[in-house]
């Protein structure tokens, strides 16, 4: 008897110690269950009010769950919205998102710019980030929009301002242009002409001198005249050289180099590569005189010896690169060379950036230089009979 009551006792402080194991174990799944579901609260807090629309979605496209912002941004309940289909509230077919539903399982996350629309049938844009998230039995997608009208619509305003940038560049160049062309005509036609007349009647005087000091004189007025002469020609070529328009870039960029050549004594050589015939004569004429003014730069600042110029067509894009082994200087200093110099190229960086281009500069003092313009080209289908046509047309 005295046993049994034994084993009695051990059998209740068992049942006791069990009982106060279970009632702490208890409290401590309240416990964790209380934090587990504040914490809960918590995100579904941040996944409501935060600023992008978040969707989930199984690989049906059926939508599990969406947060406040969806809804406000689509303008649907969230209880319709979880009735619905991703492709319901977007302007893409079902089929069409299967595929990036499948690369989002692979590459997480994935970008997809397209456009949601609301339910009024009113679109706007968004950009769209999309991953897959560990559940199961079935795969879930969580996708996080973003509206981006207001970008696309500064950058909508920002391509059209650059695009009448491009045009305002490309009527200003041309004026520019026609006005070269007319001083030059007057030069031509007027003091060229004269000039070459009285050189003549200065000639015919010279034969009809007979005193040594007569022939001296009228000698000396022919060879004034005659550098006159040659400075007007070399006015009227630097205003309007012919051969830009009627042999194209590489070839007037190969007339001032045998000018420079023949007159400044520095080498001078010129290569070009791709099709030059279908360049717009806008840009033609832009980037004649940006050379041109880079290679005076080279042998009048930089004293340069060897200067090679290179011109290059790829496709859209223009790139013209002018080095020399003259004095070089330091790209990120305002003092180098002199204020000519510096304004030249401060100018031409502000003509090509208005297009969409770029001046890049490479130098070390005494290393020489590089410069390089690069310009983005639009395609021109024109023939070339056209295009002369055209730039006749565009200079008169």
């Amino acid at each position: 008897m005295a046993r049994t009551m034994e084993q009695l006792e051990l059998l209740q402080r068992a049942a006791q110690r069990e009982r106060r194991a279970r009632e702490q174990a208890e409290g401590l799944l309240e416990a964790k269950s209380a934090e587990l579901y504040a914490a809960n609260l918590h995100l579904r807090r941040l996944y409501d009010h935060a600023a992008d629309a978040i969707f989930s979605f199984d690989d049906q496209g059926n939508i599990l769950d969406v947060n406040q912002s969806a809804c406000q941004s689509l303008l649907y309940t969230r209880d319709q919205l979880l009735s619905m289909k991703v492709h319901e509230i977007t302007e893409r077919t079902e089929s069409e998102l299967k595929q990036p539903w499948t690369q989002a399982g692979q590459h997480a996350p994935l970008q997809i710019d397209g456009m949601l629309r609301r339910r009024d049938e009113v679109t706007f844009p968004a950009e769209v980030r999309v991953t897959e998230v560990e559940s199961e039995p079935k795969k879930v997608l969580l996708a996080i929009a973003r509206d981006v009208t207001l970008r696309t619509k500064q950058r909508h305003e920002l391509e059209a301002s650059r695009k009448r940038l491009r045009q305002l560049s490309s009527e200003v160049t041309l004026t520019e242009a026609k006005e070269r062309q007319r001083l030059a005509q007057v030069l031509h036609d007027t003091i060229g002409h004269d000039l070459t007349v009285v050189r003549m009647h200065i000639g015919k005087l010279a034969e009809l001198c007979e005193t040594s000091g007569g022939n001296v004189h009228s000698s000396s007025a022919l060879r004034l005249i005659e550098g006159i002469v040659k400075q007007v020609r070399q006015v009227t070529f630097d205003l309007s050289p012919a051969v830009l328009y009627e042999l194209g870039l590489p070839a007037a960029i190969k007339t001032v180099a045998r000018v420079v050549t023949e007159e400044q004594t520095p080498n001078c050589e010129v290569e070009s590569s791709g099709n030059w015939r279908s360049l717009p004569i806008d840009l033609a004429i832009l980037l004649y005189y940006a050379t041109r003014e880079l290679i005076h730069n080279s042998v009048k600042h930089a004293s340069a010896e060897d200067i090679h110029v290179r011109l290059d067509r790829r496709e859209q894009t223009i790139s013209i690169t002018v080095i020399d082994d003259g004095k070089g200087f330091e790209p990120h200093t305002d003092d180098h060379r002199s204020d000519h110099a510096t304004y030249g190229l401060f100018s031409i960086r502000e003509r090509l950036a208005g297009l969409g281009g770029e001046l890049l500069v490479a130098s070390e003092p005494e290393m020489g230089s590089s410069v390089t313009l690069r310009l983005p080209c639009p395609a021109d289908s024109a023939s070339p009979g056209r295009r002369n046509s055209v730039q006749k047309e565009s200079l008169q």
